[in-house]
Protein backbone atom coordinates (compact mmCIF):
# COMPACT_ATOMS: atom_id res chain seq x y z
CA UNK A 1 0.00 0.00 0.00
CA UNK A 2 1.57 3.47 -1.26
CA UNK A 3 2.01 6.19 1.62
CA UNK A 4 0.31 9.35 1.90
CA UNK A 5 3.12 11.33 0.22
CA UNK A 6 2.37 9.23 -2.77
CA UNK A 7 -1.22 9.04 -3.07
CA UNK A 8 -0.70 13.13 -2.59
CA UNK A 9 1.64 13.24 -5.77
CA UNK A 10 -0.20 10.89 -7.58
CA UNK A 11 -3.67 13.33 -7.16
CA UNK A 12 -1.15 16.10 -8.05
CA UNK A 13 0.13 14.10 -11.34
CA UNK A 14 -3.43 13.88 -12.54
CA UNK A 15 -4.78 17.87 -12.04
CA UNK A 16 -4.15 19.75 -15.01
CA UNK A 17 -2.93 22.86 -12.70
CA UNK A 18 -2.72 26.15 -14.87
CA UNK A 19 -2.86 24.35 -18.15
CA UNK A 20 -5.48 25.98 -20.54
CA UNK A 21 -8.07 23.69 -22.15
CA UNK A 22 -7.84 24.08 -26.09
CA UNK A 23 -10.98 22.02 -26.54
CA UNK A 24 -14.38 21.16 -24.64
CA UNK A 25 -13.76 17.68 -22.56
CA UNK A 26 -17.47 18.27 -21.26
CA UNK A 27 -16.53 17.26 -17.36
CA UNK A 28 -15.94 21.05 -16.56
CA UNK A 29 -17.17 24.42 -17.96
CA UNK A 30 -13.76 26.13 -17.75
CA UNK A 31 -13.79 25.99 -21.97
CA UNK A 32 -17.33 27.71 -21.96
CA UNK A 33 -15.92 30.17 -19.22
CA UNK A 34 -12.50 30.40 -19.77
CA UNK A 35 -10.92 32.51 -16.44
CA UNK A 36 -9.66 35.44 -17.06
CA UNK A 37 -6.05 36.54 -15.70
CA UNK A 38 -5.05 39.75 -14.25
CA UNK A 39 -1.80 41.10 -13.34
CA UNK A 40 -1.87 41.30 -9.54
CA UNK A 41 1.29 43.09 -8.67
CA UNK A 42 -0.07 46.57 -7.76
CA UNK A 43 -2.58 44.46 -5.54
CA UNK A 44 -0.41 42.81 -3.39
CA UNK A 45 1.94 45.81 -2.82
CA UNK A 46 -1.18 47.37 -1.49
CA UNK A 47 -1.92 44.94 0.73
CA UNK A 48 1.44 44.49 2.01
CA UNK A 49 2.43 48.38 2.52
CA UNK A 50 -0.50 48.20 4.70
CA UNK A 51 1.17 45.55 7.15
CA UNK A 52 3.74 46.74 10.01
CA UNK A 53 6.91 44.74 10.62
CA UNK A 54 6.84 43.64 14.67
CA UNK A 55 11.12 43.33 15.00
CA UNK A 56 10.33 41.39 18.52
CA UNK A 57 8.11 38.75 17.21
CA UNK A 58 9.04 38.94 13.61
CA UNK A 59 5.43 39.06 12.81
CA UNK A 60 3.13 41.12 10.84
CA UNK A 61 0.23 43.27 12.27
CA UNK A 62 -2.26 45.08 9.51
CA UNK A 63 -2.77 48.66 10.25
CA UNK A 64 -5.98 50.31 9.35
Amino acid sequence: MPGNQEVQLAKLDRMKLGELIEEDCENCDVYKNPPTFIDGTIIAQKALSTSKPNQRTRTYWHCD
